[in-house]
């Protein structure tokens, strides 16, 4: 009879697979592996003196075989004459290893290496990368600012995820989310509980530095962007864009002996 001491989860990343252990009372047993339709395996196998036998280095007989597809449906197959064991699995391509599970990290993050927020602007291409197992919509949740209304907030579809089990590539661009008559500040992209920021940096003139010489002089406190179009619409002159509140913070940042918080 068949025993399974140590199993392969349903779902793992290459990086992850280590051995597989099982446990005979028979003289010998069969194991068959499978990768996508190609068996890549089948070899008979003496258990030792405890009864157990130990397939090592998956990683290694799986991990060439997922290079065109980075994902691929798997099986196995282990008889001893008396019994039988067959298990269906799942691995992905990976080559860093994570101390999370594979499919807990599958459904709560993108694939991606940064952790918080990405800095993006206007021209430059974003993508997200995500494995589902169920059908997900992909959304945008917008920040915009404009002087008569301050900030306001859109939802934006995307796009609608149906392919399971496959690497899928979303554009989120900001260009995609530009909202006629509004600066877009930021934006957050939703797919099921994943969730990756996306802030915008502007271009910085360097005529500001000096149309905007008062501001500058003397600053010793943290300023916010909301807080110099409140203050610039108290003066005199055109309240400031945006554009020139974020170039302002930009430029005052070496005078600063504190790090200056933008909102």
């Amino acid at each position: 009879m068949i025993v399974l001491v140590k199993d392969i989860p349903a779902y793992a990343f290459s990086s992850g697979l280590n051995e597989l252990v099982f446990a005979t009372d028979q003289n010998t047993a069969v194991l068959s592996l499978t990768v996508g339709e190609k068996e890549i395996l089948s070899e008979t196998y003496i258990p030792d003196a405890s009864g157990r036998i130990t397939i090592n280095d998956l990683q290694g007989l799986i991990e060439p075989y997922l290079a065109t597809n980075l994902i691929e449906r798997c099986s196995y197959r282990i008889t001893d004459g008396s019994s039988e064991q067959n298990k269906n699995f799942t691995v992905q391509f990976c080559a860093a290893e994570s101390s999370m599970p594979a499919a807990d990290f599958m459904a709560g993050y993108f694939l991606s290496t940064l952790m918080g927020e990405k800095i993006t602007a206007i021209g430059r291409k974003e993508f997200v990368h995500l494995v589902t197992t169920e059908a997900c919509p992909v959304t945008a949740t917008c920040v915009y600012y404009r002087d008569e209304d301050g900030l306001s907030t859109r939802e934006v579809s995307l796009r609608q995820v149906t392919d399971t089990d496959k690497i899928v590539t979303v554009e989120v661009s900001p260009e995609l989310l530009v909202k006629p008559g509004f600066e877009l500040v930021r934006y957050i992209i939703h797919a099921g509980v994943r969730t990756q920021t996306f802030s915008l940096i502007l271009m910085r003139p360097m005529s500001l530095r000096f149309c905007c010489s008062p501001i500058l002089s003397g600053a010793r406190r943290r300023f916010t962007v909301l807080e110099l179009m409140r203050w610039s619409r108290n003066t005199s002159g055109p309240p400031l864009t945006l554009m020139a509140c974020s170039v302002i913070i930009g430029l005052m940042r070496p005078r600063c002996s504190r790090p200056i918080r933008v909102c």
